[in-house]
């Protein structure tokens, strides 16, 4: 992968923080970054590193599964609004994600989303080398796709979402037309000051969400042969 990109895992016989070495890179020589995904991207960085070393044990199931996440486990303080209790991943025609915190808030309402650093992170790795792929967004401005070096990925349109309970991202099936596995780990970060350092959550604790492409429905049977009256 790209040289910004990290190693998502460093195995699952040694001690890691928690999984995935999200997604560090080079320091930037260009000065403070504007733009909030990369505001967010840096503070799951900044407390990746304060996550507790533990054993990596990967979730793992086919089509479509959930991760439950521990309560009040927030960096550096607990937060509700930044607190993950579960996240799901459904992997079939399209990609889809769902992230719910203990204490949601629309994105459209609360104001840390748009005067903040606040928002939703999902790291994937798509081919299977324990290294961060694609990076998928939900924040005030909506979803968004990149590579870990910020770029947009092409052919990978997403859709953001709220239900007034959870947040949802649906990537198209163009952007993971060839990948059958894809490993995901959440981060959520809410700035409730808008003093640009939020609290933020990962999920899952031990490792990432595993899912293998759901299998297509069987074809139909043909139908019976019409039976001709005998002459």
């Amino acid at each position: 992968m790209t040289s910004r990109s990290q190693a998502l895992a460093i195995g699952t016989a040694t001690a890691v923080a928690a999984a995935l070495v999200v997604l560090a890179g080079p320091a930037s020589s260009q000065g403070p970054d504007p733009d909030r995904r990369t505001a967010l991207r840096a503070s799951a960085e900044q407390l990746q590193r304060l996550r507790p070393a533990v054993p990596r044990r990967d979730l793992v199931a086919s089509g479509s599964a959930c991760a439950r996440d521990a309560a009040g486990d927030p960096l550096p303080a607990p937060h509700g609004p930044a607190d993950i209790d579960e996240l799901c991943v459904a992997h079939g025609d399209v990609l889809r994600v769902t992230l719910r915190a203990a204490q949601p808030t629309d994105p459209a309402a609360d104001p840390a989303w748009a005067e903040g650093v606040t928002g939703a992170l999902l790291v994937l790795d798509v081919d299977g080398d324990d290294t961060a792929d694609l990076e998928l967004f939900h924040d005030a401005d909506g979803a968004a796709v990149r590579d870990p070096a910020g770029a947009p990925a092409p052919g990978c349109p997403a859709l953001a979402a709220w239900d007034g309970t959870a947040l949802h991202i649906e990537v198209a099936g163009t952007c993971l037309a060839d990948v059958d596995r894809v490993a995901v780990i959440a981060f959520q970060g809410h700035d409730a000051d808008a003093d640009g350092v939020p609290a933020g959550d990962f999920a899952p604790d031990t490792g990432a969400l595993v899912v293998t492409r759901a299998a297509p429905p069987p074809a139909a049977a043909p139908p019976p042969p019409t039976p001709h009256p005998p002459p």
